[in-house]
């Protein structure tokens, strides 16, 4: 079962990124993905996310992004008897979802009047999170005929892997 994490949406600046918009994302299909204490030499782990048969997901707010690492704060959805984690995770390890299956719309840059590619019909796979500016992420999307990335307002997002949050 994939981990689902909630994230908030940071401005950047220069390599720094701040909060300011709520985004939810699912942790990659991977064994684990550790959360560590720094991101430079010497870190330790201070959690370990497990991908298993469960069905609870580990939630998370993201405070800032430096080079390839989220400072995040959270917690398992359904145990919130276990204290809040604080640590980095990479950003490759999140992961969101189109919202509709109708259109999805790649901008050039984070703004509505931005060329502008879209996808009819998108497959519900997930879209690697790689940056996010305000109320928008940087994702890669890559189905079996189209590779495609852009900017993607939060609103065509979602994170659950079941539904698509409408």
């Amino acid at each position: 079962m994939k981990k689902t994490i909630s994230i908030l949406l940071v401005s950047i600046v220069s390599s720094f990124s701040f909060c300011q918009t709520a985004i939810d994302a699912v942790v990659s299909k991977k064994s684990s993905i550790c959360i560590f204490d720094s991101i430079y030499n010497g870190r330790t782990i201070v959690k370990e996310i497990y991908n298993d048969s469960t069905e609870d997901y580990f939630l998370c707010t993201i405070d800032r992004i430096v080079d390839d690492y989220a400072f995040i704060r959270g917690q398992y959805a359904f145990d919130s008897s276990e204290e809040i984690i604080y640590g980095w995770i990479p950003v490759d390890a999140l992961e969101t979802y189109p919202s509709d299956f109708d259109t999805l719309c790649f901008y050039e840059v984070p703004d509505y009047n931005a060329s502008r590619i879209n996808i009819d019909s998108p497959d519900w796979i997930p879209l690697k999170i790689r940056k996010i500016y305000k109320d928008w992420v940087f994702v890669l999307y890559c189905d079996d005929s189209r590779d495609c990335k852009g900017w993607v307002n939060i609103k065509m997002l979602c994170a659950n892997p079941y539904t698509v949050c409408n």
